[in-house]
Protein backbone atom coordinates (compact mmCIF):
# COMPACT_ATOMS: atom_id res chain seq x y z
CA UNK A 1 0.00 0.00 0.00
CA UNK A 2 2.75 2.10 0.28
CA UNK A 3 5.28 1.76 -1.55
CA UNK A 4 2.85 2.10 -4.92
CA UNK A 5 2.58 6.16 -3.22
CA UNK A 6 6.22 6.36 -2.95
CA UNK A 7 7.97 4.62 -5.91
CA UNK A 8 6.86 7.15 -8.34
CA UNK A 9 9.01 10.09 -6.51
CA UNK A 10 11.87 7.99 -8.26
CA UNK A 11 10.54 6.09 -11.18
CA UNK A 12 12.33 8.46 -13.63
CA UNK A 13 15.55 7.57 -13.02
CA UNK A 14 16.64 4.07 -14.76
CA UNK A 15 19.95 3.32 -12.95
CA UNK A 16 18.26 3.25 -9.63
CA UNK A 17 17.64 -0.39 -9.55
CA UNK A 18 21.67 -0.79 -10.05
CA UNK A 19 21.94 1.11 -7.12
CA UNK A 20 19.80 -0.11 -4.73
CA UNK A 21 20.97 -3.54 -5.99
CA UNK A 22 24.88 -3.37 -4.98
CA UNK A 23 26.00 -4.45 -1.58
CA UNK A 24 25.23 -1.73 0.92
CA UNK A 25 28.45 0.09 2.06
CA UNK A 26 26.76 3.40 3.16
CA UNK A 27 22.61 3.90 3.54
CA UNK A 28 21.13 3.75 0.19
CA UNK A 29 17.61 5.92 0.05
CA UNK A 30 15.42 3.73 -1.83
CA UNK A 31 12.16 6.12 -1.87
CA UNK A 32 10.56 9.22 0.08
CA UNK A 33 7.01 10.70 -0.04
CA UNK A 34 4.94 12.90 2.11
CA UNK A 35 2.15 10.75 3.29
CA UNK A 36 -1.97 11.37 4.40
CA UNK A 37 -3.66 8.56 5.92
CA UNK A 38 -7.08 8.30 6.87
CA UNK A 39 -8.39 7.78 10.83
CA UNK A 40 -9.28 4.00 10.33
CA UNK A 41 -6.32 3.01 8.68
CA UNK A 42 -4.09 -0.42 9.87
CA UNK A 43 -1.47 -1.78 8.82
CA UNK A 44 -1.17 -5.62 9.91
CA UNK A 45 1.67 -7.26 11.39
CA UNK A 46 4.47 -7.66 8.72
CA UNK A 47 7.97 -7.15 8.21
CA UNK A 48 9.96 -5.80 5.07
CA UNK A 49 13.17 -8.15 4.39
CA UNK A 50 15.78 -5.65 2.54
CA UNK A 51 15.36 -2.33 3.83
CA UNK A 52 14.41 -0.01 6.43
CA UNK A 53 11.46 2.34 7.18
CA UNK A 54 11.88 5.68 8.67
CA UNK A 55 9.09 7.60 9.55
CA UNK A 56 8.46 11.51 10.81
CA UNK A 57 5.20 11.89 12.54
CA UNK A 58 3.87 15.23 11.11
CA UNK A 59 -0.07 15.08 12.64
CA UNK A 60 -2.40 12.80 14.54
CA UNK A 61 -0.15 9.56 15.97
CA UNK A 62 1.11 6.24 14.97
CA UNK A 63 -0.01 3.34 17.39
CA UNK A 64 2.85 0.64 16.88
CA UNK A 65 3.01 -2.99 17.67
CA UNK A 66 6.93 -4.05 17.77
CA UNK A 67 8.94 -6.42 19.70
CA UNK A 68 6.43 -7.14 22.17
CA UNK A 69 6.06 -3.16 22.56
CA UNK A 70 2.96 -1.01 22.55
CA UNK A 71 4.40 2.67 20.95
CA UNK A 72 2.47 5.82 19.97
CA UNK A 73 4.49 8.24 18.35
CA UNK A 74 3.08 11.60 17.90
CA UNK A 75 4.09 14.40 16.32
CA UNK A 76 7.46 15.38 16.16
CA UNK A 77 8.50 11.72 16.43
CA UNK A 78 10.64 9.05 14.46
CA UNK A 79 10.23 5.88 14.02
CA UNK A 80 12.54 3.35 12.53
CA UNK A 81 11.53 -0.12 11.49
CA UNK A 82 14.09 -2.69 10.87
CA UNK A 83 14.35 -5.15 8.13
CA UNK A 84 12.91 -8.52 9.20
CA UNK A 85 11.40 -7.11 12.00
CA UNK A 86 7.55 -7.35 12.33
CA UNK A 87 5.57 -4.66 13.30
CA UNK A 88 1.80 -3.14 13.31
CA UNK A 89 0.90 0.47 12.79
CA UNK A 90 -2.49 1.96 13.57
CA UNK A 91 -3.51 5.64 12.78
CA UNK A 92 -5.27 5.70 16.73
CA UNK A 93 -8.69 6.85 15.10
CA UNK A 94 -7.58 10.57 13.10
CA UNK A 95 -6.10 11.20 10.64
CA UNK A 96 -2.39 10.78 10.54
CA UNK A 97 0.47 12.59 8.46
CA UNK A 98 4.11 11.45 8.43
CA UNK A 99 7.34 11.82 5.99
CA UNK A 100 8.01 8.10 4.91
CA UNK A 101 11.24 6.68 3.64
CA UNK A 102 12.68 3.23 2.75
CA UNK A 103 16.28 2.68 2.53
CA UNK A 104 19.11 -0.11 2.39
CA UNK A 105 21.64 -0.20 4.89
CA UNK A 106 23.97 -2.55 7.01
CA UNK A 107 21.79 -3.67 9.58
CA UNK A 108 25.49 -4.91 11.31
CA UNK A 109 26.75 -0.64 11.28
CA UNK A 110 22.73 0.34 12.12
CA UNK A 111 22.50 -2.45 14.97
CA UNK A 112 21.43 0.47 17.17
CA UNK A 113 19.16 2.98 15.92
CA UNK A 114 16.61 3.43 18.56
CA UNK A 115 13.21 2.45 16.96
CA UNK A 116 11.34 4.81 18.26
CA UNK A 117 12.56 8.72 19.58
CA UNK A 118 11.67 12.47 19.67
CA UNK A 119 13.13 14.22 16.80
CA UNK A 120 13.92 16.75 19.51
CA UNK A 121 15.99 19.30 17.32
CA UNK A 122 13.92 18.43 14.38
CA UNK A 123 16.56 18.04 11.90
CA UNK A 124 15.47 14.90 10.77
CA UNK A 125 12.37 16.16 10.08
CA UNK A 126 14.10 19.08 8.14
CA UNK A 127 16.96 16.54 6.03
CA UNK A 128 13.65 14.02 4.88
CA UNK A 129 12.34 17.32 3.69
CA UNK A 130 15.59 18.18 1.93
CA UNK A 131 15.24 14.65 0.14
CA UNK A 132 11.62 15.28 -1.00
CA UNK A 133 12.40 18.81 -2.47
CA UNK A 134 15.49 17.05 -4.58
CA UNK A 135 13.22 13.92 -5.78
CA UNK A 136 13.19 12.78 -8.38
CA UNK A 137 16.75 12.14 -8.90
CA UNK A 138 17.97 11.95 -13.19
CA UNK A 139 22.11 10.68 -12.38
CA UNK A 140 24.56 8.80 -9.62
CA UNK A 141 25.15 12.20 -8.10
CA UNK A 142 22.23 13.23 -7.12
CA UNK A 143 21.68 10.42 -5.72
CA UNK A 144 24.57 10.13 -3.87
CA UNK A 145 23.76 13.67 -2.72
CA UNK A 146 20.30 11.58 -1.41
CA UNK A 147 22.21 9.31 0.21
CA UNK A 148 24.51 11.82 2.34
CA UNK A 149 21.09 13.46 3.57
CA UNK A 150 19.69 10.51 4.60
CA UNK A 151 23.14 9.01 6.65
CA UNK A 152 22.55 12.68 8.13
CA UNK A 153 19.35 11.89 9.35
CA UNK A 154 20.60 8.81 10.44
CA UNK A 155 23.37 9.62 12.56
CA UNK A 156 20.95 12.19 14.31
CA UNK A 157 18.54 9.78 15.12
CA UNK A 158 20.97 7.85 16.59
CA UNK A 159 22.72 10.22 18.27
CA UNK A 160 22.01 10.92 21.84
CA UNK A 161 20.92 14.20 22.95
CA UNK A 162 21.17 15.90 26.28
CA UNK A 163 16.97 15.38 25.70
CA UNK A 164 17.29 11.78 25.68
CA UNK A 165 20.01 12.07 29.02
CA UNK A 166 17.54 13.93 31.26
CA UNK A 167 14.69 12.44 29.16
CA UNK A 168 13.02 15.70 29.27
CA UNK A 169 11.44 15.88 26.34
CA UNK A 170 9.10 13.07 26.66
CA UNK A 171 8.54 14.32 29.96
CA UNK A 172 7.35 17.83 29.31
CA UNK A 173 5.04 16.68 26.22
CA UNK A 174 3.21 13.88 28.63
CA UNK A 175 2.48 17.13 31.02
CA UNK A 176 1.87 19.14 28.35
CA UNK A 177 -0.86 16.66 26.48
CA UNK A 178 -2.61 15.78 29.84
CA UNK A 179 -2.83 19.58 30.53
CA UNK A 180 -3.33 21.30 27.14
CA UNK A 181 -6.63 23.44 27.84
CA UNK A 182 -4.97 24.29 31.21
CA UNK A 183 -2.64 27.58 31.68
CA UNK A 184 1.31 25.91 31.70
CA UNK A 185 3.99 28.17 33.41
CA UNK A 186 7.63 27.15 33.28
CA UNK A 187 7.97 26.66 37.45
CA UNK A 188 5.23 24.25 36.18
CA UNK A 189 7.14 22.44 33.91
CA UNK A 190 10.70 22.53 36.09
CA UNK A 191 8.40 20.93 38.72
CA UNK A 192 7.90 18.38 36.89
CA UNK A 193 10.72 17.08 35.85
CA UNK A 194 12.37 17.72 39.42
CA UNK A 195 14.64 20.46 38.16
CA UNK A 196 14.92 24.16 39.16
CA UNK A 197 13.52 26.49 36.70
CA UNK A 198 17.22 27.75 35.49
CA UNK A 199 18.63 24.15 35.18
CA UNK A 200 15.30 23.27 33.53
CA UNK A 201 15.15 26.14 31.05
CA UNK A 202 19.14 25.67 30.06
CA UNK A 203 19.12 21.72 29.20
CA UNK A 204 16.06 22.20 27.58
CA UNK A 205 17.21 24.47 25.11
CA UNK A 206 20.28 23.53 24.47
CA UNK A 207 18.49 19.77 23.78
CA UNK A 208 15.46 21.21 21.35
CA UNK A 209 16.67 24.51 20.66
CA UNK A 210 13.78 26.30 21.70
CA UNK A 211 12.77 27.88 25.03
CA UNK A 212 10.08 25.73 26.39
CA UNK A 213 7.21 27.93 26.41
CA UNK A 214 7.62 27.95 22.90
CA UNK A 215 7.44 24.44 22.62
CA UNK A 216 4.34 24.54 24.35
CA UNK A 217 2.96 26.86 22.44
CA UNK A 218 3.79 24.80 19.33
CA UNK A 219 2.11 21.75 21.29
CA UNK A 220 -0.91 24.05 21.47
CA UNK A 221 -1.12 24.96 17.92
CA UNK A 222 -0.56 21.15 16.91
CA UNK A 223 -3.43 20.14 18.57
CA UNK A 224 -5.41 22.80 17.86
CA UNK A 225 -4.48 22.13 14.12
CA UNK A 226 -5.16 18.83 14.36
CA UNK A 227 -8.84 19.69 15.75
CA UNK A 228 -9.73 22.37 12.64
CA UNK A 229 -9.45 19.62 9.91
CA UNK A 230 -10.67 16.68 11.92
CA UNK A 231 -13.48 18.38 13.11
CA UNK A 232 -16.08 20.85 12.69
CA UNK A 233 -15.95 22.52 16.29
CA UNK A 234 -15.94 26.35 16.02
CA UNK A 235 -12.42 28.29 16.69
CA UNK A 236 -13.73 29.28 19.95
CA UNK A 237 -14.28 26.14 21.22
CA UNK A 238 -10.76 24.89 19.89
CA UNK A 239 -9.42 28.04 21.78
CA UNK A 240 -10.66 26.70 24.98
CA UNK A 241 -9.42 23.37 24.61
CA UNK A 242 -5.74 24.08 23.33
CA UNK A 243 -5.41 26.51 26.19
CA UNK A 244 -5.57 29.59 24.44
CA UNK A 245 -7.96 32.35 25.57
CA UNK A 246 -10.02 32.93 22.97
CA UNK A 247 -10.27 32.68 18.72
CA UNK A 248 -8.05 36.39 18.24
CA UNK A 249 -5.15 34.70 20.13
CA UNK A 250 -5.72 31.10 18.39
CA UNK A 251 -5.91 32.92 14.77
CA UNK A 252 -3.21 34.88 15.83
CA UNK A 253 -0.44 31.86 17.16
CA UNK A 254 -1.68 29.81 14.24
CA UNK A 255 -1.19 31.73 11.68
CA UNK A 256 2.46 32.80 13.27
CA UNK A 257 3.73 29.41 13.75
CA UNK A 258 2.24 27.74 10.28
CA UNK A 259 1.76 30.61 8.06
CA UNK A 260 -1.82 30.01 7.31
CA UNK A 261 -5.00 31.44 9.04
CA UNK A 262 -7.60 28.38 11.08
CA UNK A 263 -9.63 28.78 7.97
CA UNK A 264 -7.14 28.10 5.58
CA UNK A 265 -6.35 25.57 7.25
CA UNK A 266 -9.52 24.26 7.41
CA UNK A 267 -10.63 24.55 3.92
CA UNK A 268 -7.60 22.73 2.53
CA UNK A 269 -8.82 19.72 4.05
CA UNK A 270 -12.06 19.90 2.83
Amino acid sequence: MLLSKVDTRIGRFPEMSKLVSRPVAKPALRSASRMSLPPEWHMPPHAHDDHYELLVILSGQNEVQIRGQCLVARVGDVLVYPPGVAHAESSAGESLGMLFVTFRADPARWADLPVHRPDSRGRVKLLVQWMLELLPVHSAREQATLDALLQAALHEHGTPSQADEYGLVPQVRRYVSNRISEPIRLDDLAAATHLSRFHFARRFRAATGVPPMTFVRRMRVETAVQLLVNSHLPLKVIAEMVGLNDQFQLSKTVRRLTGRPPGALRAARR
